[in-house]
Protein backbone atom coordinates (compact mmCIF):
# COMPACT_ATOMS: atom_id res chain seq x y z
CA UNK A 1 0.00 0.00 0.00
CA UNK A 2 1.28 3.75 -0.53
CA UNK A 3 0.65 6.53 1.79
CA UNK A 4 -2.49 8.58 1.85
CA UNK A 5 -1.95 11.59 -0.05
CA UNK A 6 -3.99 14.63 1.33
CA UNK A 7 -6.88 16.37 -1.70
CA UNK A 8 -4.56 19.03 -3.05
CA UNK A 9 -8.55 20.37 -3.84
CA UNK A 10 -11.93 19.52 -3.66
CA UNK A 11 -13.04 16.46 -4.86
CA UNK A 12 -15.71 16.76 -7.64
CA UNK A 13 -17.18 13.97 -9.46
CA UNK A 14 -18.11 14.41 -12.72
CA UNK A 15 -19.81 12.51 -14.89
CA UNK A 16 -19.03 10.74 -18.35
CA UNK A 17 -20.22 11.49 -21.61
CA UNK A 18 -21.77 8.89 -22.17
CA UNK A 19 -23.22 8.33 -18.47
CA UNK A 20 -24.49 12.26 -18.93
CA UNK A 21 -27.54 10.88 -21.29
CA UNK A 22 -28.18 7.92 -19.98
CA UNK A 23 -31.18 7.04 -17.29
CA UNK A 24 -28.97 6.78 -14.59
CA UNK A 25 -27.25 10.69 -15.01
CA UNK A 26 -28.65 12.50 -12.12
CA UNK A 27 -26.58 13.36 -9.26
CA UNK A 28 -27.37 11.21 -5.87
CA UNK A 29 -27.88 12.60 -2.33
CA UNK A 30 -24.55 12.52 -0.10
CA UNK A 31 -26.07 10.16 2.15
CA UNK A 32 -26.52 7.61 -0.74
CA UNK A 33 -23.66 8.26 -2.70
CA UNK A 34 -21.40 7.25 0.22
CA UNK A 35 -23.42 3.76 0.72
CA UNK A 36 -22.91 2.95 -3.04
CA UNK A 37 -19.28 3.32 -3.27
CA UNK A 38 -17.79 0.66 -1.90
CA UNK A 39 -20.46 -1.77 -3.79
CA UNK A 40 -19.47 0.34 -7.39
CA UNK A 41 -15.59 0.37 -6.71
CA UNK A 42 -15.22 -3.43 -8.12
CA UNK A 43 -17.87 -3.36 -10.85
CA UNK A 44 -15.14 -4.81 -14.15
CA UNK A 45 -16.09 -3.92 -17.20
CA UNK A 46 -16.41 -7.07 -19.49
CA UNK A 47 -14.99 -4.94 -22.78
CA UNK A 48 -11.12 -5.31 -22.88
CA UNK A 49 -11.15 -2.03 -23.86
CA UNK A 50 -12.76 -0.40 -20.89
CA UNK A 51 -11.16 -2.53 -17.63
CA UNK A 52 -8.77 -0.03 -17.24
CA UNK A 53 -11.26 2.74 -16.45
CA UNK A 54 -13.19 0.03 -14.72
CA UNK A 55 -10.16 -0.56 -11.90
CA UNK A 56 -11.22 -0.10 -8.76
CA UNK A 57 -9.53 3.42 -6.77
CA UNK A 58 -8.82 4.85 -3.38
CA UNK A 59 -11.43 6.19 -1.42
CA UNK A 60 -11.21 9.89 -0.61
CA UNK A 61 -9.20 9.22 2.63
CA UNK A 62 -6.74 6.72 1.08
CA UNK A 63 -7.98 4.13 2.60
CA UNK A 64 -8.53 0.80 -0.06
CA UNK A 65 -11.08 -1.77 0.16
CA UNK A 66 -9.75 -4.84 1.90
CA UNK A 67 -11.94 -7.09 -0.41
CA UNK A 68 -12.55 -7.52 -3.83
CA UNK A 69 -15.22 -9.93 -3.72
CA UNK A 70 -16.12 -13.38 -2.53
CA UNK A 71 -15.48 -16.52 -4.14
CA UNK A 72 -17.18 -19.76 -2.77
CA UNK A 73 -18.24 -18.09 0.77
CA UNK A 74 -14.54 -16.59 1.22
CA UNK A 75 -12.89 -13.26 1.95
CA UNK A 76 -10.17 -12.77 -0.50
CA UNK A 77 -8.21 -9.75 -0.43
CA UNK A 78 -8.28 -7.48 -2.98
CA UNK A 79 -5.37 -6.78 -5.79
CA UNK A 80 -4.65 -3.33 -4.94
CA UNK A 81 -3.66 -4.42 -1.54
CA UNK A 82 -0.90 -7.27 -2.66
CA UNK A 83 0.25 -5.65 -5.76
CA UNK A 84 3.65 -3.03 -5.00
CA UNK A 85 3.63 0.70 -4.82
CA UNK A 86 4.50 1.56 -8.18
CA UNK A 87 2.63 -1.01 -10.32
CA UNK A 88 -0.73 -0.19 -8.21
CA UNK A 89 0.10 3.50 -9.17
CA UNK A 90 0.25 2.43 -12.39
CA UNK A 91 -2.92 0.45 -12.29
CA UNK A 92 -4.35 3.67 -11.43
CA UNK A 93 -3.65 5.87 -13.83
CA UNK A 94 -4.01 4.22 -16.75
CA UNK A 95 -2.76 6.25 -19.90
CA UNK A 96 -4.53 8.47 -22.02
CA UNK A 97 -4.38 6.41 -25.19
CA UNK A 98 -6.35 3.62 -23.40
CA UNK A 99 -9.09 5.72 -21.70
CA UNK A 100 -9.65 7.25 -25.40
CA UNK A 101 -9.50 3.95 -27.07
CA UNK A 102 -12.90 2.69 -25.74
CA UNK A 103 -15.41 1.14 -28.36
CA UNK A 104 -18.81 1.99 -28.85
CA UNK A 105 -19.40 -1.68 -27.59
CA UNK A 106 -17.77 -1.37 -25.06
CA UNK A 107 -19.51 1.96 -24.23
CA UNK A 108 -22.71 1.22 -24.31
CA UNK A 109 -21.60 -2.12 -22.51
CA UNK A 110 -20.29 -0.19 -19.19
CA UNK A 111 -23.51 1.74 -19.54
CA UNK A 112 -25.59 -1.02 -19.12
CA UNK A 113 -23.03 -2.32 -15.93
CA UNK A 114 -22.96 1.43 -14.68
CA UNK A 115 -27.00 1.50 -14.68
CA UNK A 116 -26.36 -1.73 -11.88
CA UNK A 117 -23.45 -0.27 -10.33
CA UNK A 118 -22.10 2.61 -10.17
CA UNK A 119 -17.90 3.42 -10.10
CA UNK A 120 -16.79 6.14 -7.78
CA UNK A 121 -14.65 8.74 -9.44
CA UNK A 122 -11.32 9.89 -7.51
CA UNK A 123 -11.47 12.17 -5.18
CA UNK A 124 -7.69 13.56 -5.77
CA UNK A 125 -5.10 13.64 -7.92
CA UNK A 126 -3.34 10.04 -8.25
CA UNK A 127 0.01 11.34 -8.44
CA UNK A 128 1.84 14.39 -8.63
CA UNK A 129 3.37 14.21 -12.15
CA UNK A 130 2.26 16.65 -14.86
CA UNK A 131 0.09 14.05 -16.31
CA UNK A 132 -1.95 13.73 -13.31
CA UNK A 133 -4.32 15.53 -14.58
CA UNK A 134 -5.49 13.07 -17.11
CA UNK A 135 -5.66 10.36 -14.87
CA UNK A 136 -7.65 13.22 -12.45
CA UNK A 137 -10.42 12.96 -14.71
CA UNK A 138 -13.64 11.34 -13.53
CA UNK A 139 -13.49 7.40 -15.07
CA UNK A 140 -17.57 6.15 -14.32
CA UNK A 141 -20.50 8.01 -14.04
CA UNK A 142 -21.75 9.41 -10.88
CA UNK A 143 -23.51 6.31 -8.47
CA UNK A 144 -27.18 6.80 -8.30
CA UNK A 145 -29.80 4.71 -6.77
CA UNK A 146 -32.90 3.10 -7.85
CA UNK A 147 -35.54 4.97 -6.14
CA UNK A 148 -34.11 8.15 -8.26
CA UNK A 149 -33.37 6.40 -11.30
CA UNK A 150 -36.91 6.07 -11.41
CA UNK A 151 -38.08 9.46 -10.34
CA UNK A 152 -35.51 10.14 -13.41
CA UNK A 153 -37.39 7.69 -15.11
CA UNK A 154 -40.62 8.65 -14.65
CA UNK A 155 -39.88 12.72 -14.80
CA UNK A 156 -38.51 11.94 -18.70
CA UNK A 157 -41.70 10.26 -19.49
CA UNK A 158 -43.52 13.20 -18.61
CA UNK A 159 -41.03 15.33 -20.05
CA UNK A 160 -41.68 13.45 -23.62
CA UNK A 161 -45.34 13.86 -22.93
CA UNK A 162 -45.70 17.00 -22.55
CA UNK A 163 -43.25 17.67 -25.19
CA UNK A 164 -45.81 15.60 -27.31
CA UNK A 165 -48.64 17.41 -25.49
CA UNK A 166 -47.20 20.35 -26.63
CA UNK A 167 -46.00 19.52 -30.64
CA UNK A 168 -49.95 18.83 -30.87
CA UNK A 169 -51.11 22.28 -29.03
CA UNK A 170 -48.19 23.76 -31.49
CA UNK A 171 -49.47 21.52 -34.68
CA UNK A 172 -53.14 22.32 -33.46
CA UNK A 173 -52.14 26.01 -32.64
CA UNK A 174 -50.76 26.22 -35.84
CA UNK A 175 -54.00 24.62 -37.84
CA UNK A 176 -56.15 26.94 -36.33
CA UNK A 177 -53.95 30.04 -37.46
CA UNK A 178 -54.03 28.71 -40.83
CA UNK A 179 -57.74 28.34 -40.56
CA UNK A 180 -58.22 32.05 -39.01
CA UNK A 181 -56.15 33.12 -41.87
CA UNK A 182 -58.39 31.61 -44.32
CA UNK A 183 -61.35 32.62 -42.20
CA UNK A 184 -60.32 36.29 -42.66
CA UNK A 185 -59.78 35.95 -46.37
CA UNK A 186 -63.23 34.30 -46.55
CA UNK A 187 -64.38 37.23 -44.61
CA UNK A 188 -62.68 39.87 -46.48
CA UNK A 189 -63.35 38.24 -49.96
CA UNK A 190 -67.06 38.05 -48.52
CA UNK A 191 -67.03 41.72 -47.82
CA UNK A 192 -65.78 42.56 -51.00
CA UNK A 193 -68.48 40.17 -52.51
CA UNK A 194 -71.52 41.94 -50.41
CA UNK A 195 -70.13 45.53 -51.35
CA UNK A 196 -70.20 44.28 -55.12
CA UNK A 197 -73.42 43.26 -54.77
CA UNK A 198 -74.59 46.60 -53.42
CA UNK A 199 -73.07 48.17 -56.37
CA UNK A 200 -75.08 45.54 -58.56
CA UNK A 201 -78.68 46.43 -56.36
CA UNK A 202 -77.98 49.76 -56.90
CA UNK A 203 -77.25 49.63 -60.46
CA UNK A 204 -80.43 47.43 -60.81
CA UNK A 205 -82.50 49.53 -59.03
CA UNK A 206 -81.09 52.59 -61.52
CA UNK A 207 -81.85 50.07 -64.09
CA UNK A 208 -85.21 49.40 -63.50
CA UNK A 209 -86.23 52.83 -62.77
CA UNK A 210 -84.97 53.61 -66.68
CA UNK A 211 -86.98 50.90 -67.54
CA UNK A 212 -90.13 51.54 -66.15
CA UNK A 213 -89.53 55.02 -67.85
CA UNK A 214 -88.97 53.31 -70.92
CA UNK A 215 -91.98 51.09 -70.31
CA UNK A 216 -94.10 54.20 -70.03
CA UNK A 217 -92.80 55.77 -73.30
CA UNK A 218 -93.03 52.24 -74.97
CA UNK A 219 -96.62 52.72 -73.87
CA UNK A 220 -97.29 56.24 -75.65
CA UNK A 221 -95.44 55.05 -78.54
CA UNK A 222 -98.00 51.76 -78.98
CA UNK A 223 -100.85 53.93 -78.58
CA UNK A 224 -99.76 56.08 -81.27
CA UNK A 225 -98.67 53.20 -83.47
CA UNK A 226 -102.36 51.83 -82.82
CA UNK A 227 -103.82 54.86 -84.31
CA UNK A 228 -101.18 54.75 -87.45
CA UNK A 229 -102.05 51.21 -88.27
CA UNK A 230 -105.68 51.39 -88.10
CA UNK A 231 -104.94 54.07 -90.89
CA UNK A 232 -102.77 51.61 -92.36
CA UNK A 233 -105.59 49.32 -92.48
CA UNK A 234 -107.44 51.12 -94.40
CA UNK A 235 -105.57 52.35 -97.03
CA UNK A 236 -103.95 48.86 -97.19
CA UNK A 237 -108.14 47.90 -97.99
CA UNK A 238 -107.85 49.99 -100.74
CA UNK A 239 -104.54 49.42 -101.79
CA UNK A 240 -106.24 45.71 -102.23
CA UNK A 241 -109.30 46.49 -104.12
CA UNK A 242 -106.85 47.85 -106.48
CA UNK A 243 -104.15 45.11 -106.43
CA UNK A 244 -107.71 42.83 -107.23
CA UNK A 245 -108.47 44.67 -110.20
CA UNK A 246 -104.73 44.79 -111.54
CA UNK A 247 -105.11 41.13 -111.20
CA UNK A 248 -107.90 40.57 -113.17
CA UNK A 249 -105.90 42.34 -115.58
CA UNK A 250 -102.98 40.65 -115.25
CA UNK A 251 -104.65 37.17 -115.44
CA UNK A 252 -106.68 38.47 -118.71
CA UNK A 253 -103.29 39.04 -119.82
CA UNK A 254 -101.56 36.09 -118.14
CA UNK A 255 -103.89 33.96 -120.45
CA UNK A 256 -103.33 35.37 -123.77
CA UNK A 257 -99.75 35.21 -123.18
CA UNK A 258 -100.27 31.31 -123.10
CA UNK A 259 -101.90 31.02 -125.39
CA UNK A 260 -99.62 32.61 -128.16
CA UNK A 261 -97.09 30.50 -125.90
CA UNK A 262 -98.52 27.26 -126.99
CA UNK A 263 -98.54 28.45 -130.62
CA UNK A 264 -94.79 29.08 -130.17
CA UNK A 265 -94.23 25.59 -128.54
CA UNK A 266 -96.19 23.88 -131.64
CA UNK A 267 -94.27 25.77 -134.17
CA UNK A 268 -90.72 25.20 -132.29
CA UNK A 269 -91.28 21.20 -131.61
CA UNK A 270 -92.30 21.07 -135.85
CA UNK A 271 -88.87 22.93 -136.40
CA UNK A 272 -86.94 20.37 -133.94
CA UNK A 273 -88.34 17.76 -135.91
CA UNK A 274 -87.35 18.73 -139.00
CA UNK A 275 -83.98 19.77 -138.07
CA UNK A 276 -84.21 16.39 -136.38
CA UNK A 277 -84.56 15.10 -139.91
CA UNK A 278 -81.89 17.09 -141.76
CA UNK A 279 -79.41 16.19 -138.65
CA UNK A 280 -80.21 12.27 -139.39
CA UNK A 281 -79.60 12.64 -143.26
CA UNK A 282 -76.60 14.62 -142.24
CA UNK A 283 -75.12 11.50 -140.69
CA UNK A 284 -76.71 9.38 -143.36
CA UNK A 285 -74.19 11.86 -145.84
CA UNK A 286 -71.01 11.64 -143.27
CA UNK A 287 -72.03 7.48 -143.11
CA UNK A 288 -71.57 6.83 -146.96
CA UNK A 289 -68.55 9.45 -147.20
CA UNK A 290 -67.14 7.44 -144.72
CA UNK A 291 -67.75 4.19 -146.66
CA UNK A 292 -66.40 5.80 -149.79
CA UNK A 293 -63.27 7.23 -147.72
CA UNK A 294 -62.40 3.56 -146.93
CA UNK A 295 -62.74 2.20 -150.06
CA UNK A 296 -60.62 4.37 -151.81
CA UNK A 297 -58.12 3.46 -149.06
CA UNK A 298 -58.78 0.00 -149.48
CA UNK A 299 -57.94 0.55 -152.99
CA UNK A 300 -54.75 2.54 -152.75
CA UNK A 301 -53.61 -0.24 -150.45
CA UNK A 302 -54.07 -2.17 -153.31
CA UNK A 303 -52.87 -0.12 -155.78
CA UNK A 304 -49.41 0.24 -153.71
CA UNK A 305 -49.12 -3.79 -153.25
CA UNK A 306 -49.29 -3.88 -156.82
CA UNK A 307 -47.06 -1.71 -157.72
CA UNK A 308 -44.77 -3.10 -154.96
CA UNK A 309 -45.02 -6.83 -156.09
CA UNK A 310 -44.63 -5.47 -159.97
CA UNK A 311 -41.17 -3.50 -158.62
CA UNK A 312 -40.29 -7.29 -156.86
CA UNK A 313 -40.78 -8.92 -159.83
CA UNK A 314 -39.21 -6.49 -162.34
CA UNK A 315 -35.83 -6.64 -160.26
CA UNK A 316 -36.13 -10.09 -160.02
CA UNK A 317 -36.50 -10.58 -163.61
CA UNK A 318 -33.60 -7.87 -164.18
CA UNK A 319 -31.25 -9.62 -162.13
CA UNK A 320 -32.12 -13.33 -164.29
CA UNK A 321 -31.16 -11.45 -167.46
CA UNK A 322 -28.05 -9.86 -165.71
CA UNK A 323 -27.04 -13.81 -165.02
CA UNK A 324 -28.29 -14.58 -168.48
CA UNK A 325 -25.97 -11.96 -169.82
CA UNK A 326 -22.70 -13.11 -167.35
CA UNK A 327 -23.57 -16.76 -168.96
CA UNK A 328 -23.50 -15.85 -172.26
CA UNK A 329 -20.17 -14.29 -171.70
CA UNK A 330 -18.71 -17.01 -170.24
CA UNK A 331 -20.25 -19.77 -172.79
CA UNK A 332 -18.49 -17.13 -175.78
CA UNK A 333 -15.31 -16.84 -174.05
CA UNK A 334 -15.13 -21.09 -173.85
CA UNK A 335 -16.30 -21.16 -177.40
CA UNK A 336 -19.30 -23.32 -176.94
CA UNK A 337 -21.86 -23.12 -178.58
CA UNK A 338 -25.39 -21.98 -176.61
CA UNK A 339 -28.19 -24.78 -177.82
Amino acid sequence: MFPARQPTRKATSRPSALSRFGPGSAKAPPSEAASSITSSQTAVSSSPASSVTSLPLTSETGEEPATNGQSNGRTTPSKSSTMPAKRKQDSLRPSALKRFSTSAVSLIKGQGQANGAEAAAPSAPVSGSPTSSVSSLPIGPEPVDASSSKTIDELRSKLEAAEDALAKETQMTAAIEERAKALEAAKAEYETEEVMQRERLAASIAQLAELQTQLAQSRDEIVSRDGKLEAARAELAQQKAAQEEARRTLESQLHDARSKLSDAQAELSRRVDELGEARRQADEAVSQRSALQQKVSDLEAAVKKTQDDGERERKGMSEEIAKLKEELKKAQSSGCILQ
